[in-house]
């Protein structure tokens, strides 16, 4: 995304509305609706300087724009052609912004609706999906949702279903299912589209699992899949009622700054054959510009602390028919004093471009508390503080992210599937009555 702000044009006031419009928004204060978000631009005289809206976007949204030639132009909103002027952003903006003064006429208020955004970036790509479709003949969405099912399946044998995350397939299970199987547990496996919403695919689990009424449930999820499954299960529409127990694994209950990087989540590449500190920073903080330029996919925008997705579920509460279980792990890349000096060299490892100076506040922000890359804080990709469950006690073992549910994982391996920590946790659990 190309920004010219040096154009004396309102062009550029609805560049930077846009940019709220698709940009993952900080959590707001705790009196606000975080579903909403609220933007104060002072008027002269009823006039809206337009360099001041910008610098009070870039500025609320933790952008620096000190670099940016800011255009002198203002524009009069008194009088039925300033606000006819508004109206045409906000339908520009396809309805995801509001516009109004305040009562006493000193400010323009600007109220972001994220979840339209959040909405309108779905239908986009839905239509994206459609086109391509049609083009080529192929229906996209065909089976992108499956329930795999055990034949035959034993109505009178509770069925655990194992629920993947992001960036990941029902095949990151497979030697947990190993495991398991040598039990004599009944298994099944749900696959879901790794761009698709968290909500949509927790509809769609709930439509799968619905279909089994008579059946005992219990549910694994690592990663995004722990969420989709308890975004089922404290939604009273989706329950499907039959789940008994929810064992989450490296859940990011309350999100993770990575999970805008994609990539974070599977860090085979940043950690192959000979890569060292200055490579991964580079990767890393690469990803996040890109990221924060070209804006998410949307199950990685639904995982990113202050999400709609997690703003909501944080609303709903524990489902009392259901036994919840969690493990988070430990093991990570860096130490607090290496994410230190990674915060200090950021400065160096970003280009000097006008967009990556414009970004580097921002960066360096992100970087503050990234407690996801933290040996002991984290396991590489959620942080233990951002996966905890209020009422859930957790069980800590020193694996990261990936090592969670396979015995070779980044940082090391197990050697005998049988002695993995999370495997003999999760067979206990399935074993309570």
């Amino acid at each position: 995304m190309h920004v010219m702000l040096g154009r004396r044009s309102f062009s550029v006031a609805l560049l930077a509305l846009a940019i709220t419009s698709r940009a993952q928004d900080p959590p707001p204060p705790a009196a606000a609706d975080p579903l909403m978000r609220e933007i104060r631009v002072p008027l002269h005289e009823g006039r809206l300087d337009v360099g001041e809206l910008v610098q009070v976007l870039f500025e609320a949204y933790g952008f620096d724009a000190e670099p940016l030639d800011l255009p002198d132009t203002r524009v009069d909103l008194r009088g039925a052609r300033g606000w006819l002027l508004l109206g045409g952003c906000r339908k520009l903006l396809r309805d995801t912004v509001r516009l109004r003064r305040d009562p006493d006429g000193d400010s323009l208020i600007v109220v972001v609706d994220r979840v339209r955004a959040r909405t309108l970036r779905r239908e986009l790509r839905a239509g994206v999906v459609k086109l391509v479709a049609r083009l080529t003949g192929q229906e996209l969405d065909e089976r992108r949702f499956d329930l795999a099912l055990p034949s035959p399946l034993d109505p009178a044998r509770p069925l655990v279903v194992l629920v993947h995350g992001v960036e990941s397939s029902p095949e990151v299970f497979d030697e947990l299912r190993a495991a398991l199987a040598a039990d004599g547990t009944q298994l099944a496996t749900f696959a879901w589209p790794n761009d698709e919403s968290c909500e949509r695919s927790a509809a769609e689990l709930a439509r799968a699992l619905g279909a089994l009424k008579d059946q005992r449930l219990r549910i694994v999820g690592h990663s995004a899949g722990g969420l989709i499954a308890r975004a089922m299960l404290e939604n009273e529409r989706l329950d499907p009622g039959n789940v008994e127990m929810l064992i989450q694994i490296g859940a990011p209950n309350r999100g993770s700054k990575l999970a805008g990087l994609r990539f974070a989540l599977e860090l085979d590449d940043l950690l192959g054959a000979g890569a060292d500190r200055d490579g991964f920073a580079r990767a890393l903080l690469a990803g996040m510009r890109a990221n924060l330029i070209d804006g998410l996919g949307e199950a990685g925008g639904d995982l990113l602390p202050g999400s709609v997705f997690l703003e909501r579920l944080a609303r709903g509460a524990r489902n009392p028919r259901v036994r919840y279980r969690l493990v988070l792990g430990t093991r990570s890349l860096l130490s607090a004093e290496q994410l230190a000096e990674l915060r200090g060299r950021a400065d160096t490892l970003l280009d000097s471009s006008r967009a990556s100076r414009v970004l580097r506040t921002k960066l360096v922000a992100w970087l503050e508390a990234l407690d996801e890359l933290i040996d002991g804080r984290g396991d590489g990709a959620v942080a233990i503080e951002r996966g905890g469950l209020e009422g859930v006690q957790p069980v800590f073992v020193p694996l990261d992210h990936v090592g969670l549910v396979r015995t070779k994982g980044l940082l090391g391996r197990i050697e005998d599937a049988h002695a993995h920590p999370v495997f003999t946790q999760v067979r206990a659990w399935l074993a309570e009555k």
